[in-house]
């Protein structure tokens, strides 16, 4: 499994959605009409944290509807998954080249 680039690590915000693939993606998400219009409005921001093993990931959200701190296994490991707008989902968290 490749290793996370330390340039990677740090607070990153959303500037500028691509609004139309961002709201397709929360679509095939099932995530409703006025719930996506309000999220490709909102600041986000990302940050990801070198605070844990190098099999784990650490992310951070911080957004004006929700907030979020979880830590992830990489690799083939589905975990069950909280989304910021409540829905819960398996995933599996995987780092390329």
């Amino acid at each position: 499994m490749p290793a996370i680039s330390k340039n990677l690590y740090g607070k990153w915000e959303l500037v500028e959605a691509d609004a139309s693939n961002f709201d397709a993606y929360m679509k095939k998400c099932g995530v409703g009409m006025a719930l996506r219009i309000g999220a490709k409005m909102m600041k986000q921001t990302l940050g990801i944290i070198d605070d844990v093993a190098d099999e784990q990931l650490h992310l951070t959200t911080e957004a004006s509807m929700a907030s979020s701190d979880q830590t992830f296994e990489i690799g083939d490991v589905e975990q069950d998954e909280k989304t910021l707008d409540g829905r819960r989902c398996k995933t599996t968290r995987e780092v390329t080249k």
